[in-house]
């Protein structure tokens, strides 16, 4: 099944111009059914795989793993307990 603009922008939650504008730089693949291809708008479909695609470039998943910014590692804890420092 072929997915028109607007059902496009629908699932981005985004408006149609960001579709388009995504479209003129390549980063969305689209096909342009029109029956004139010099038409000046284009009648664009896009497939729902090349849009989950587009999805998965632009959201990452990312991975559980465990955050270390807000800890304090064993080697750091040594070395505030070696000058005197409390360590938590």
């Amino acid at each position: 099944m072929l997915l028109k603009v607007e059902q496009v922008a629908e699932i981005l939650q985004v408006d149609k111009e960001s579709v388009y504008k995504w479209v003129r730089r390549g980063e969305l693949r689209a096909f342009n059914v029109s029956l004139n291809m010099n038409s000046h708008k284009p009648r664009l479909r896009f497939k729902q795989e090349d849009v989950d695609e587009f999805l998965e470039k632009r959201i990452p998943r990312q991975e559980s793993k465990p955050r270390t910014r807000n800890r304090i590692s064993a080697s750091w804890k040594a070395r505030m307990a070696a000058v005197g420092m409390p360590v938590e």
